[in-house]
């Protein structure tokens, strides 16, 4: 999906293929850096998923949504991958969020 680098100086290099199967790379600040791939890291989960990832104008097939529609499909998708290991970890995200709609989630809320 994606990687993360500390080069030092307190700078971070992110790598990331896009959808055209393009490398991007930048390096950022650490702060800025950890944003960018958990932003690059989200955006892979709803493409994967056949969604768009912006929570702009065009998205509105996005807001309709809740929690379970758009994991039950990555969960199926890490089955064949190597971090199988994480599929019951998805299983109590769906338990605990099934219901809320994506937009409602916010990123302190699924990592605490």
């Amino acid at each position: 999906m994606a990687s993360i680098k500390d080069i030092g100086n307190g700078r971070c290099k992110v790598q990331w293929y896009d959808g055209h199967g393009v490398r991007q790379r930048r390096i950022l600040p650490k702060k800025k850096a950890q944003d960018l791939y958990d932003q690059v890291c989200a955006n892979k989960i709803f493409e994967k998923s056949g969604l768009s990832p912006s929570l702009g104008k065009n998205a509105k097939n996005l807001k309709g949504l809740i929690f379970r529609e758009i994991a039950i499909p990555y969960r199926e998708y890490l089955r064949g991958t190597r971090a199988k290991g994480n599929v019951c970890y998805i299983d109590r995200l769906i338990d605990k969020w099934g219901d809320w709609r994506i937009t409602q989630i916010t990123v302190g809320q699924v990592r605490s």
